[in-house]
């Protein structure tokens, strides 16, 4: 089976979808995620950290993904919640 250079190209515009996670996460690189409101609280009932995080989360620089908190675990990370 040849392919073809148009073949190429769709793969290469999937592949570049599916890296930059625009797809998926339906956000574009340098949108700002929504804002939460005021008196959001960690489900143990304290305030978050100064950088918005939890008890038992770290503040983490995911690249173009901007920063999260993620647990030490490796589980899902979250957005901070200030």
């Amino acid at each position: 089976m040849k392919i073809t250079k148009k073949q190429i190209v769709i793969i290469a515009i999937i592949e570049i979808i599916v890296m930059t996670g625009i797809f998926f996460t339906g956000f574009k690189i340098g949108q700002s995620a929504p804002d939460f409101p005021e008196n959001v609280v960690c489900d143990n009932g304290e305030e978050p950290d100064k950088n918005g995080c939890c008890a038992g989360e770290e503040y983490t620089d995911m690249g173009a993904m901007g920063f999260n908190c993620c647990p030490p675990d490796g589980k899902d990370c979250f957005l901070p919640i200030k």
